[in-house]
């Protein structure tokens, strides 16, 4: 059983309750009358679980929601804007499973964005510093920038070609090549079968091939 020690006024008609002489929680003036608290009431467990599953609970959710909606957020970042709102850490592990449940948050996704809208203005480690700062796992974070890099260094390879064979006046009447002169391709093309060494392809073919990996590369970016 738990007695309510004191009531004190805490902001924008909300109120911190104190049970047995420890902060509790913070509830709103109209929660207080309808859970029956007052300086001497007493709770019983049954009482507590009810408040922290049918309103504090909730509460923070819909919290959680909102500030999700103004911004992505990492994991630590919102628990963090939680913790700020006066959430026990019991309640904010609730929120937080609530959220990923559905992939509101996803630090492996934020990482990504922000390796993609930073990569042109900061380097590596300066991107890897302000991700750590920000709570995102060391490992993601190796692993988004590897991936990131990778794809952006395939993506321009796909562009060079693209721009060297000039596409829009290639003819399929147009003399053979070897892959490998002048540009290649077999050194970019790993894995894919019916490419290698000197094997001879037309342009159609060398068209149709760099396409391909454009569009892989491209939609491998989309996806992540």
């Amino acid at each position: 059983m738990m007695v309510v020690t004191d009531i004190k006024d805490y902001k924008k008609g909300r109120y911190e309750i104190f049970l047995n002489d420890e902060f509790a929680f913070v509830l709103y003036k109209s929660e207080l009358k309808s859970n029956n608290i007052s300086i001497g009431a007493s709770l019983d467990d049954e009482a507590i679980s009810f408040i922290n599953d049918n309103v504090l609970k909730k509460r923070c959710i819909k919290r959680a929601m909102n500030l999700l909606i103004k911004g992505d957020l990492t994991e630590m970042k919102l628990r963090s804007k939680l913790a700020d709102s006066k959430y026990s850490a019991d309640i904010i592990d609730e929120a937080i499973k609530y959220v990923k449940s559905y992939h509101y948050i996803d630090d492996r996704r934020y990482a990504m964005n922000y390796i993609a809208y930073k990569s042109s203005t900061d380097s590596k480690n300066t991107i890897r510093r302000k991700l750590i700062e920000k709570g995102v796992a060391k490992d993601i974070i190796d692993s988004c920038i590897e991936e990131y890099y990778v794809d952006d260094e395939l993506v321009q390879q796909c562009d060079s070609i693209l721009q060297a064979y000039e596409l829009s006046s290639l003819k399929a009447s147009e003399p053979k090549h070897s892959v490998d002169e002048p540009i290649q391709l077999d050194k970019i093309v790993v894995g894919r079968e019916g490419i290698g060494g000197k094997q001879e392809v037309n342009d159609r073919d060398v068209v149709s091939i760099v396409c391909q990996i454009a569009l892989d590369c491209v939609s491998h970016r989309i996806l992540v």
